[in-house]
């Protein structure tokens, strides 16, 4: 599998969810082996039953993100809204509550807390203290029920296992509970099993965290392990949805003692004012799980990549490796240039200067006043020779543009040209926002990021904006030497939005060597090769090159059995 600057196969021993740590062993495994240096991991993955491999198929997928770029913030701290719809299936199951200890009995003991004289002193107080306060209020009693899980919605309370309504019959036909009620809370308590590392789903984001929301009008606190997750008296619909979304929060499970399952201390409470009550509790363990269509992404994480930034302009750019593909380079349809007597036409202007590169773009400035050598018209920019071939641009006129340039170039036998520069000039097409591909990272709609491929000295200003300015050579694929510069434009301007040709202008200088030049983009990236590693801004202060952190998932046979890699980061 390829993902950019890591080209891995990732094996690594993981529990199968289900498998039994009795003598009949079952399992995931396999080895892995990283390079730091060159970014390379191999590995391999297999069915193991008894300590022998089965021979089974096993199908995993593995992502790899650059460890600085993402920082899950849990806690109460940062909690926020969330509006998306919440299925039934991603309630926290009635099976992972328990009423105390080892051996407990299933549910939660939920305190109603009211005042049946005057309902109004019972209200929602608007706070955690005013409510805890609330609970030893004069004229306010406590009801002790038995509920299997958190959830009840305008008249639909918890029901025991013959169907009957728990909170009505607690009132002794008082009437209480029996459509939809105003001016109570209930405390929720007991104990949750966080389910082990293979048995919980999450987003494709690394980290080990679960993610929940709440559906409760009006108050919601919520409490998990010692832990304050959700504290915010923003009323929302059963679904998460009304009034701009429940609260979603992260719980943070990278201790080891969750890798196998925990039972651990549970604590919620809300209360209801006015206006139509109902309590609802959703998690991220079942996302995606047995049909249900995922409802938490990775834009839904509280913190996801909030360590990225990426950084436009010259003053950023910097080498990268990854492959680019044919199909990444500047298509011809997008260059063209003034012609005299106005208008324009296909291609851009190139001048063609003789002598060794001079080094910086100063230096060829100075030079480039004395007029080129010759002028040719260049359908795109790319060309390149190596050992026995040579490979320009075609004017149909012959072999190349540069011989018909009749610019004296000197070109050794089998090796290209040597000490020359050309200064490519005309306008750019950037795309409209519908047509052009959004990088992988906070606001990649709104730019574009460029890459060269030049030996030696390459050059790059798009309407105005310096991108490139680099002395370092690389190969046609943008491969060697460390690779080519990648380089952000700055593309939010609205004139974008629908598309605009732009002025351009890209200089390159070649010394000695193999020549090559090729200018590559993300506007219209088929392939996916632009991702968040070769983004300008997701490197780790101080370091040229991002440390990365692998995550992955298999799944056995028909999928029936499945389990979660552990990470694995690099350097």
């Amino acid at each position: 599998m390829k993902n950019n600057r890591i080209q891995m196969l990732l094996g690594m021993a993981v529990s199968v969810a289900g498998a039994q740590a009795q003598i009949n062993t079952r399992q995931v495994a396999g080895t892995v082996q990283g390079d730091p240096v060159t970014g390379q991991v191999l590995g391999s993955a297999y069915v193991s039953e008894n300590g022998e491999a089965t021979g089974e198929p096993v199908n995993w997928t593995l992502s790899v993100y650059p460890r600085s770029s993402f920082v899950p913030k849990s806690g109460i701290s940062s909690t926020r809204k969330d509006p998306t719809v919440m299925p039934p299936q991603l309630l926290v199951r009635a099976a992972n509550f328990r009423q105390g200890g080892p051996g407990s009995a299933p549910g939660l003991t939920a305190d109603i807390y009211l005042n049946p004289v005057d309902r109004l002193k019972g209200a929602n107080a608007g706070s955690l203290a005013g409510n805890l306060a609330l609970m030893t209020a004069p004229g306010i009693t406590k009801t002790s029920v038995v509920i299997p899980r958190v959830f009840w919605n305008a008249g639909a309370y918890p029901q025991d296992g013959q169907g009957k309504n728990i909170f009505a019959a607690s009132f002794n036909g008082s009437g209480l509970f029996t459509g939809a009620e105003d001016n109570y809370g209930v405390e929720m308590k007991g104990q949750i099993l966080i389910p082990g590392d293979a048995d919980r789903a999450q987003p494709d984001l690394p980290g080990e965290f679960i993610l929940f929301k709440d559906g409760v009008g009006d108050f919601a606190y919520l409490e998990i392990d010692g832990k304050q997750l959700i504290n915010d008296n923003n009323w929302t619909g059963v679904t998460s949805r009304e009034n701009g979304g429940g609260n979603l929060t992260v719980l943070d499970v990278s201790h080891p003692m969750y890798d196998d399952g925990e039972w651990v201390p549970f604590r919620m409470i809300m209360w209801e004012a006015q206006g139509g009550d109902s309590a609802a509790l959703y998690w991220s363990v079942d996302d995606g799980e047995n049909g249900v269509k995922r409802a938490f992404t990775t834009d839904s994480v509280p913190g996801a990549f909030g360590t990225l930034e990426p950084k436009p302009g010259v003053v950023n750019s910097r080498k990268d490796p990854t492959l680019m593909q044919p199909d990444d380079l500047v298509p011809a349809s997008h260059l063209r240039h003034p012609v005299s007597g106005g208008g324009t036409a296909p291609g851009l202007k190139a001048d063609i200067f003789l002598g060794g590169n001079p080094g910086t773009i100063e230096a060829m400035n100075i030079r480039m006043q004395g007029g080129p050598a010759s002028s040719v018209i260049l359908p795109n920019i790319f060309w390149r020779s190596s050992v026995g071939q040579a490979d320009y641009p075609s004017s149909g006129q012959g072999t190349d543009v540069f011989g018909d340039a009749g610019a004296m170039l000197d070109a050794r036998a089998g090796y290209g040209y040597s000490a020359y520069g050309v200064n490519l000039t005309g306008e750019i097409l950037i795309p409209g926002k519908a047509q052009r591909t959004a990088l992988p990272a906070p606001g990649g709609d709104r730019l574009v990021l460029f890459k060269d491929a030049a030996s030696d000295f390459a050059y790059l200003e798009v309407d105005g904006q310096v991108l490139i300015n680099d002395n370092e050579w690389t190969s046609p694929d943008s491969t060697g030497n460390g690779g080519g510069q990648v380089s952000l434009m700055d593309v939010s301007d609205s004139k974008f939005d629908n598309g605009a040709w732009v002025s351009f202008r890209m200089t390159t200088w070649e010394g000695s060597g193999l020549d090559s030049a090729a200018l590559y983009w993300s506007a219209r990236d088929t392939n996916g090769t632009f991702g968040l590693s070769t983004i300008p801004g997701t490197v780790i202060p101080g370091s040229d090159v991002p440390a990365f952190q692998a995550t992955g998932t298999a799944q056995v046979g028909s999928g029936t059995e499945s389990g979660r890699f552990g990470t694995l980061t690099l350097p």
